[in-house]
């Protein structure tokens, strides 16, 4: 047998040449040397993962037979990215219109990249694309605790591998798990028994934040092995442009964040004159934006489209000068600039500080964590505020998703190296806690939310059987929907999450959209839920929330926040001004002539359809009834 075993390697070494064959021991000789000494890392990921994926395996065992493939969303537009993901299983990987009929073959606003994590291994191994969604449940949140945890590591100094270690695990917990932990209101509104958490964790949640999170951490690896002058620096320089090239396809709050913290590191190399990371730092631009030249290419060309303006808008942009203060952000560079100071007070009125600690700190490059923690701070800062100066913004507070797990890493970096050698048993038990409190708050998170919402998402799989018939009709089809709950997820949203078909009506209008479109969507939407020229005055004064989400403009409209004073729209006012009379003149129409001037096959419907409205559409056809939804063909 170990002859047998001799000749094998022989084999793939002349196969695959001896220089290669070398690089292949070498590889995994150093992988197994990084997981001998990370175990409790890894131990670390594990657990995370298993938390993340815990109650959604214990989701589909309870259910067994009676699990229609719907899985449990209990995070905010679950149902948004999986309908992206199944458009690009329908064949329309562009997401030119996922959710509409029209406009399938246009350039998208938003490319799909992220959406492809899931999509393609779905397609590739054959696999349905819900368990690809649930695996990854487990395998990005346990991939950003490995890289929070290896840049904690990484920027800490001193020989004390342990301390090290502990420091990093606790502090890539506290991402991972206790992200919530860190606004101080909900802590003691949970302390006092005044709120339940009932949604699951924050990277639960597909595509992004996660994907974004995973991308742009490790984009600062990169970066940080770029400061030391590592000996594949060149490499990592290369691997940092495609990390920075997918963060362009993916979501632009990592990316523009990532050029954030590049861009400050970037001047402070200038000002100090060290023109080898300069010239790094622009490599990685430069082969970034080539990378993504197709879609810079096609953003110039849907300028000259005559919805950019209002699709931009529909996406979150803001025309503002306003600045941000974020107080995470703040604390975290006050932190950090106190423990400076302390750091070279010390140094110069106590001789055994100097000679222990700030002789050995700059001797493992005390500048270099210096600088880079500066830069986090800096970058998130320059991230939330770059709208003063050049009055554009989008939407601002999704950078906070990073900003958050910065000032976190900022101050288990900091803390540890000058807390942790002053006050060793005090830093000690700051991670102590972090870690114990992460990992308490992060089994009660997940473990409330599945108690709290299983009834309603067992409820969801009656659903299953419309969703089978609806798969089995023509791709593209679409579809009328009739549900007036205010759930969080209904059939407006799973309709092209969980098949190939499209859906008439949708809120879901960031593409470029004629917003004609929309509106007589809504209109139609009114007319099916018997809405009155005598009773739409009333209607739309009691149902403010889905005439928002409706004809919003713009995020500020949708989500109504105050920080903007000096950015204003009166599209949306002008809309509900006018929609009343509009809607009385829409009413003396045929109602099937108006359902015509778009395609539509279906009308699903939550309950049988209003006698009034059925009667004004005699020609349509019941087909079938599906536990409460009816399915009439059009």
């Amino acid at each position: 047998m170990k002859k047998i075993k001799r000749l094998r390697q022989k084999n793939i070494a002349i196969f695959i040449g001896d220089d290669y064959m070398d690089s292949i021991k070498t590889f995994f000789g150093y992988l197994q040397t990084v997981v001998a000494k990370h175990k409790l890392a890894l131990a670390g990921a594990l657990i995370v993962g298993l938390i993340y994926l815990a109650p959604h395996i214990f989701f589909v065992w309870s259910l067994g037979d009676k699990y229609q493939g719907i899985p449990m969303m209990e995070t905010a537009n679950e149902d948004f990215y999986i309908a992206r993901m199944q458009e690009i299983m329908d064949g329309h990987p562009s997401l030119g219109s996922f959710a509409f009929y029209e406009g399938k073959d246009q350039w998208p606003l938003t490319p799909s990249l992220g959406e492809m994590f899931y999509a393609l291994p779905s397609m590739a191994l054959r696999l349905p694309l819900i368990t690809v969604v649930t695996v990854n449940r487990f395998v990005l949140p346990a991939a950003l605790f490995v890289l929070i945890y290896f840049l904690i590591y990484n920027l800490t100094i001193y020989d004390s591998e342990v301390s090290k270690r502990l420091n990093a695990v606790a502090g890539a917990l506290l991402v991972t798990l206790g992200y919530d932990l860190i606004d101080y209101r909900t802590v003691w509104l949970f302390l006092t028994g005044q709120i339940h958490s009932s949604s699951f964790l924050v990277w639960s949640r597909p595509v992004n934040p996660i994907i974004g999170g995973v991308l742009f951490f490790a984009f600062l690896l990169c970066l940080w092995r770029i400061m030391q002058n590592h000996q594949h620096a060149k490499t990592f320089v290369g691997v940092a442009g495609v990390l920075l090239a997918l963060m362009v396809g993916n979501y632009f709050f990592s990316w523009g964040l990532a050029v954030s913290v590049m861009g400050i590191l970037f001047i402070v190399y200038v000002i100090e004159k060290k023109y080898v990371p300069v010239k790094r730092l622009l490599a990685i631009g430069v082969s970034a934006t080539l990378l993504t030249a197709p879609y810079w290419y096609i953003m110039l060309r849907l300028r000259d489209n005559q919805w950019y303006e209002d699709a931009m808008l529909r996406n979150g942009l803001l025309y503002t000068h306003y600045p941000l203060l974020n107080k995470v952000l703040l604390a975290a560079l006050f932190f950090y600039g106190a423990l400076l100071l302390f750091l070279f007070w010390q140094r110069n009125s106590w001789p055994l500080w100097r000679e222990r600690v700030v002789n050995l700190a700059y001797k493992t490059r005390l500048q270099d964590w210096h600088l880079f923690c500066l830069a986090l701070i800096l970058g998130g800062l320059w991230a939330l505020n770059q709208q003063v100066i050049t009055g554009r913004a989008v939407w601002p507070f999704h950078f906070v998703q990073y900003t958050i797990p910065i000032a976190i890493i900022v101050t288990f970096v900091s803390g540890y190296v000058v807390v942790g050698k002053v006050m060793p048993k005090l830093w000690f038990a700051v991670i102590a806690l972090a870690a114990a409190s992460s990992l308490a708050w992060g089994v009660f998170t997940q473990a409330n939310a599945y108690r709290v919402h299983f009834n309603y998402y067992a409820g969801l799989q009656e659903y299953g059987a419309v969703f089978a018939w609806l798969n089995e009709r023509e791709k593209d089809c679409v579809v009328l929907v009739i549900d007036d709950s205010n759930d969080m997820y209904n059939l407006v949203g799973l309709v092209p999450a969980f098949t190939h078909c499209n859906v008439y009506s949708s809120t879901w209008a960031y593409n470029l959209l004629d917003p004609a479109r929309r509106y007589h969507s809504y209109l139609i939407l009114l007319r099916m839920k018997g809405v009155t020229s005598d009773t739409i005055e009333a209607y739309l004064a009691d149902n403010q929330p889905e005439v928002v989400s409706n004809l919003f403009t713009n995020w500020k409209d949708v989500h109504g926040a105050p920080q903007f004073p000096d950015f204003s729209t009166t599209t949306l006012a002008e809309s509900l001004q006018r929609l009343p009379d509009d809607y009385r003149n829409f009413m003396r129409r045929d109602f099937a002539d108006a359902l015509r001037a778009y395609r539509l096959d279906y009308i699903v419907s939550v309950g049988p359809l209003r006698e009034q409205v059925a009667a004004q559409l005699p020609q349509i056809e019941f087909i079938n009834k599906f536990n409460d939804v009816y399915v009439y063909q059009f």
